[in-house]
């Protein structure tokens, strides 16, 4: 009999253990897609600050063979609104164990590496049509924004490591520009 009840009272500890883990893994879902959809909102200006962080990194590294996006005239403003246009993050699961939780992240995106891709292979040989290089940076300016503003977005699937906070589960910085790095930058 004291097996018996030993058994079942570990049964029931479980599954409940089993709960509170299927409670807590909905909670760093539900908070986790709070953060993201606030981001594609882009409230308080965290979407465009990450696409300026963005056009700065791009800027620093071109060469001066190169046109940089400050040179295009091109700025966050213009960048943001056309990646915003069609961002989308969906959480997928989570597993949640001692203060972590791994989250499955669908990010809905165009993808800028690939419209710079285009957009190079659109210009290739235009410099040699122009004669004022005004003109010629206007031109590149439009194909750039044309090329991004023809991207069709793509899903990636991304993984985030959040930590549990006493204020939930929250999405840093470092994580968004994960997330972003992943849905602009890989092919």
């Amino acid at each position: 009999g004291d097996a018996l009840s030993q058994n079942s009272s570990s049964a029931r500890s479980s599954s409940s253990d089993e709960a509170a883990k299927n409670d807590e893994a909905k909670r760093a879902m539900d908070d986790a897609q709070q953060a993201l959809n606030a981001l594609a909102a882009d409230e308080d200006s965290r979407f465009l600050d990450c696409v300026q962080e963005f056009v700065d990194a791009y800027d620093s590294v071109v060469d001066e063979r190169s046109y940089s996006l400050a040179d295009l005239d091109i700025d966050a403003s213009d960048l943001a609104p056309r990646l915003r246009s069609e961002f989308e993050c969906k959480v997928v699961q989570a597993d949640v164990y001692n203060g972590m939780a791994w989250i499955d992240i669908d990010v809905t995106s165009k993808n800028v590496a690939s419209a710079v891709d285009s957009f190079a292979r659109e210009v290739a040989g235009d410099a040699l049509s122009y004669d004022d290089e005004d003109a010629y940076r206007a031109h590149l300016k439009e194909a750039l924004l044309d090329s991004i503003d023809k991207q069709k977005p793509r899903t990636v699937r991304v993984l985030l490591t959040l930590e549990q906070s006493d204020d939930g589960w929250q999405v840093s910085q470092s994580d968004v520009e994960s997330l972003l790095g992943s849905a602009w930058g890989s092919q």
